[in-house]
């Protein structure tokens, strides 16, 4: 992955399964980046109701020292084929704190 000059690469492959169930989560791979900050990711599962299912993913961007820079979450909607029908993303900036909502609409 790289942002702005930075390159982040994972300790291990760094994705989600193939085929999921609701109540499903899990851990993926922290992300080194060469400016010494790293991302740790998780995603979960949910009931979106309507033969629907929600995946959310959640990273949190951390410095050198361990602080946390930023938070982002990613809900994808999927329909019962496994299409995305939906998304949404949600970056929270800590130190100059604003909050970037973007979604489809």
């Amino acid at each position: 992955m790289q942002t702005t000059g930075v390159t982040c690469a994972p300790a291990s492959p760094y994705r989600l399964p193939d085929s999921v169930t609701i109540g499903d989560l899990g851990i993926l791979s922290t992300l080194s980046c060469s400016d010494g900050t790293t991302q740790e990711t998780n995603w979960r599962v949910e009931n979106a109701g309507n033969g629907r299912a929600l995946i959310i993913t959640n990273a949190t961007v951390k410095s050198q020292s361990n602080d946390i820079i930023s938070t982002t979450d990613v809900t994808y909607t999927i329909d019962e084929p496994g299409n995305i029908i939906k998304f949404q993303t949600v970056t929270t900036q800590v130190e100059d704190p604003f909050t970037l909502t973007y979604e489809s609409i």
